[in-house]
């Protein structure tokens, strides 16, 4: 379960982490926005992290917080790093919502820069 104190560490680990790590942290009806794959929700993005090469490392710059009612808002640009390809940059915003299984993701968007 994520708390609000670590919920960075958490949108981290939806960049490098297993989709066995993800399971718990993407909600159901989750909506995904993606450059190339379109909008994602419920089982399509499990199948696309499945057959996903993982990234290596991310690193998070300008990074804004909203928090209201249960519910928390990211926003940063991102860098990621991936099997030796070059660097991938874009603007990103993540929502968040405390459920019964803990703070789980409802919606991501990232934005090519």
């Amino acid at each position: 379960m994520t708390t609000q104190d670590d919920i960075w560490t958490a949108e981290e680990q939806l960049w490098t982490g297993t989709a066995d790590m993800m399971k718990d942290r993407i909600a159901p009806t989750c909506l995904m926005a993606f450059p190339g794959e379109g909008l994602l929700q419920s089982a399509a993005i499990a199948a696309a992290i499945e057959d996903s090469v993982r990234w290596e490392n991310v690193l998070m710059k300008g990074r804004f917080k909203a928090e209201t009612d249960g519910t928390i808002v990211l926003g940063y640009t991102a860098t990621g790093y991936r099997d030796g390809r070059p660097p991938y940059h874009a603007l990103c915003t993540s929502t968040w919502r405390q459920t019964a299984h803990g703070w789980q993701m409802i919606q991501h968007q990232q934005t090519p820069i």
